[in-house]
């Protein structure tokens, strides 16, 4: 579902209910390591969907939507801490001090900070289903929104500026 750039040629990728760390060698990807396994306990998935990574620390950001969390492993794949969300997370995207998470199901991002505390939460009208997310360098908040086919873009603090997109489903201008 989702993989990041960890350094050159090097990544992290959503696995089978896992993590796994992808280095190209070669023209290759060659395993490194798995990042955690399935299961329910600490630092456990059940169903892995977006993935970020931290650049300040390097640490690893990915959401387990099964039990409404973000797992955070450190740059050595070990496990850190948790963030309990209230919904099934889907995109996870860390910018400074703070963790943006797209809520698909419930139409709206969380806004976070690194240690998990609910800061606030932006969407609602503007978002049927939230999917990715990323801060551009402008700092400006892109989502994509899965059912109506565009991406939204907000301010860093849940400001809808513009869409991306018609919204329509197609293969016309503007549409995806």
């Amino acid at each position: 579902d989702s993989i990041v750039a960890v350094g050159v040629r090097h990544v992290v990728a959503i696995g089978d209910h896992c993590l796994l760390e992808l280095k190209v060698v070669d023209g290759k990807f060659q395993l490194v390591r798995q990042i955690s396994r399935r299961g329910h306990g600490e630092g456990e998935f059940e169903d892995p969907e977006g993935i970020a990574r931290d650049p300040s620390n390097g640490d690893i950001y990915a959401t387990d939507e099964d039990h409404r969390r973000v797992l955070v492993f450190n740059k050595d794949g070990v496990y850190v801490r948790k963030l309990v969300v209230e919904h099934d997370p889907e995109g996870v995207f860390v910018f400074e001090d703070r963790v943006y998470v797209t809520m698909s199901k419930a139409g709206w991002v969380g806004c976070y900070t690194r240690e998990g505390k609910p800061l606030f939460r932006f969407g609602g009208s503007d978002l049927k289903e939230p999917d990715s997310i990323l801060v551009s360098p402008e700092r400006k908040v892109y989502v994509t929104d899965q059912k109506p086919n565009r991406v939204q873009v907000f301010d860093l603090d849940g400001k809808f500026l513009f869409t991306i997109g018609t919204g329509r489903l197609g293969r016309g201008p503007g549409e995806f």
